[in-house]
């Protein structure tokens, strides 16, 4: 028995080492998020930050100090590696009796599930004015319509399918094609109760290639150009594939807030990327609102209380 135990205890400890230097090699690659495989294990950082902590457990359990310094310095890297990068000036928060709220609810639909109309539901249970739906189908377009008297979606034959659902008017609405994989984006002014703001709803391809990761990042900085240059409040929402502590989100950061959301995929694992975003400008935050619950997605819905730093006139 006592060599049993000996012998597992040798296990874990090539385990935990092979582990370590995989860990270490692959946080070193991580930065490299101009190349599509870093830009891939960056997002997997929580999962590698996991997998130092439990190195530092065995380790101290074990009392093995050099190996033990190794995972605590690879913890602290990927703890400082996961901080968002700095935004844009957070605006005051206006007084609440004057300002009306906006309550949008983001979610990406998930274009293999069985069943998206559950997160039909949730946009009636949450009182959402303004539901953004990626990875949309038919189904739940039909039922949202139901509720939401302005209405703007793409085709809805495939991944791409992507709708905006308004209690508010929507105007001067168009689709744009990304040139690269013709993936659409939706641009339209809402009429908001505080006046005019104007909506863009993305969803760009995963970095499963050099030729997506770039795509995605130009389309990025395009709708973070849009931003910048609009005079009337801005909400850019969708699912970005791209992580909070991506580079490649800092031209949106820099000229918008992001809603504090947090991880959103895989919605079935309790430790999740935070891919799915909702940017404002014009706006403060109220509250931020994920539902962990069982919608028929492999992504967390959440919805954003949004409420206009100043008035607008109509």
């Amino acid at each position: 028995m006592n060599q049993i135990i000996k012998t597992i205890v040798n296990v874990g400890h090539l385990g935990a080492r092979v582990g370590t230097i995989a860990s270490v090699v692959m946080t070193a690659a991580s930065f490299l998020d101009f190349w599509v495989y870093g830009e891939q294990l960056a997002s997997l950082r929580p999962f590698i930050l996991l997998a130092a902590l439990l190195a530092v457990i065995w380790f101290s359990v074990f009392r093995r100090p050099r190996w033990g310094i190794l995972s605590v310095l690879l913890v602290a890297v990927g703890f400082v590696s996961m901080q968002p990068h700095s935004q844009g000036d957070v605006p005051k928060r206006p007084d609440s009796q004057t300002h009306s709220t906006l309550r949008v609810l983001t979610a990406n639909a998930y274009i293999g599930s069985p069943d998206q109309t559950q997160l039909a539901r949730l946009a009636s249970d949450t009182r959402a004015d303004l539901v953004l739906v990626t990875e949309l189908d038919e189904p739940l377009a039909a039922q949202l319509r139901s509720s939401y008297p302005f209405v703007h979606t793409t085709e809805l034959n495939g991944v791409f399918g992507m709708g905006v659902f308004s209690k508010y008017p929507l105007t001067d609405v168009s689709i744009q094609l990304e040139k690269t994989y013709d993936s659409p984006s939706i641009h339209a002014a809402l009429q908001t109760p505080e006046g005019p703001a104007n909506l863009i709803l993305v969803h760009p391809l995963p970095p499963g290639s050099q030729k997506a990761l770039k795509a995605r990042n130009q389309l990025i900085d395009y709708v973070a150009m849009l931003t910048r240059d609009s005079d009337l409040p801005m909400i850019v929402a969708g699912d970005f594939n791209t992580t909070t502590w991506s580079t490649h989100l800092n031209p949106l950061m820099a000229v918008a807030n992001r809603a504090s959301s947090g991880g959103t995929w895989p919605s079935h694992l309790p430790l999740r990327i935070p891919i799915d975003h909702v940017f404002f400008k014009g706006f403060s935050e109220q509250g931020v609102f994920e539902f962990t619950e069982d919608y028929g997605t492999d992504h967390v819905p959440f919805l954003t209380v949004l409420r206009s730093s100043s008035p607008h006139s109509h």
